[in-house]
């Protein structure tokens, strides 16, 4: 899918768009009379952690002789933000957040800088934990119906996938919203994050399985040719946290009866082409991993469990870094295919963090994505 009709696959046609931005601080832009105070804008986006975003500003003000954003009343913390990035007469919605910090420079030469920063919705989950007329105890619900009921106290709009299994009990206790769902995502091989829509700017709860290989109906995919429209990648196959199994055992404390289950390479639906834990029968003598005392009341559940704990170290078999020229479509959760780059390294990878930069040399973006088997053919 791709930001820019008619051209290279996934790429803007090389000097046809200016790079271009819009910040809006509760609603208003930054400073419409002086885009130029904007030096520099970054934005991060990682499937593990909230997406922010940097934004430098020239902090002197030559008219009235002083410090023109730093002791702005109206740009502090807790404001919000709303950031959007592309190409002149084509921007898309980036982030939605607030202000986090202020960090003024001033330097003994130069003029003076003021960096913003800028975390996204999760930082609202991250600060709440649920008040006394508010579930902390959930009763046979599956880890989808927990989701959305912290979606809904939180007034996000969600994107959530069923979620497996039925639990007796789950007790948030005193884990904030953020924390306590990345636990219960982490346990069954879910991403969560909260992303925003490029085209409307509406801010989403993603709690969901993985879009890569296994869901191709509704992955999102751009495809690059190394010496092409890919300008960096660097590859990475590395046996380091394999291992052939994971065993998951627990207790139920219903039957008084042990739970347990192993999973193995078969486990690993969707993947075909060697992968970490296919390999470590030989490569790192047949290693296993063993989770005992785990919080599993069921055998489906210690199934969850370890399947989700294989598949997370098989994860890092292959993963990969690199560089494009300025793509604003390209998110955490897309898929990326690959080419030229051999039998081994070549074919889709998953997207884990993009970073988004513009400043004095122009708009590029990185990227770090993660392929569990090698091959092409998945």
């Amino acid at each position: 899918m791709s930001f820019f009709p008619g051209t290279i696959e996934g790429l803007p046609p090389t000097g046809y768009y200016a790079p271009d931005f819009l910040v809006e601080v509760e609603g208003q832009p930054l400073d419409p009379d002086t885009k130029g105070d904007v030096l520099s804008l970054k934005i991060v986006m990682d499937l593990e952690n909230m997406t922010s975003a940097e934004i430098q500003l020239n902090n002197w003000d030559d008219k009235k002789i002083w410090f023109k954003y730093s002791d702005q009343s109206g740009l502090y913390v807790g404001r919000r933000v709303h950031v959007q990035l592309g190409y002149a007469g084509r921007l898309m919605s980036m982030l939605r957040g607030r202000i986090n910090s202020l960090a003024p420079e001033f330097a003994s030469s130069g003029s003076s800088t003021l960096s913003i920063g800028v975390l996204d919705n999760m930082q609202l989950l991250k600060d709440r934990r649920p008040r006394e007329d508010e579930t902390r105890q959930f009763l046979h619900m599956t880890d989808g119906d927990i989701a959305r009921e912290i979606a809904r106290r939180n007034t996000l709009e969600p994107d959530i996938d069923a979620g497996g299994v039925t639990h007796e009990e789950v007790i948030q206790g005193e884990l904030d919203d953020a924390q306590f769902l990345l636990q219960r995502a982490r346990r069954i091989d879910y991403d969560c994050y909260i992303f925003v829509d490029a085209a409307s700017g509406q801010a989403t709860l993603r709690f969901g399985a993985p879009r890569d290989e296994r869901n191709a109906g509704r992955m999102r995919e751009h495809r690059f040719a190394w010496g092409e429209s890919l300008k960096s990648f660097t590859p990475t196959l590395t046996m380091s946290n394999q291992v052939a199994k994971v065993t998951v055992r627990g207790w139920n404390e219903d039957t008084m009866e042990v739970v347990s289950y192993t999973a193995s390479a078969g486990d690993l639906e969707g993947a075909s082409g060697g992968t970490g834990p296919g390999n470590a029968q030989e490569a790192v003598g047949g290693r296993e991993d063993v989770v005992i005392g785990a919080a599993v009341r069921t055998q489906e559940e210690a199934e969850m469990l370890a399947k989700s704990l294989l598949r997370r170290r098989a994860y890092e078999f292959i993963t990969g870094k690199g560089s494009i020229i300025g793509l604003p479509d390209l998110r955490p959760g897309d898929n990326m295919t690959i080419s030229e780059l051999g039998d081994r390294f070549s074919g889709t990878y998953y997207v884990t963090k993009v970073e988004h930069l513009l400043d004095s040399g122009g708009y590029s973006t990185s990227f770090e994505v993660r392929k569990s088997y090698d091959g092409g053919a998945g």
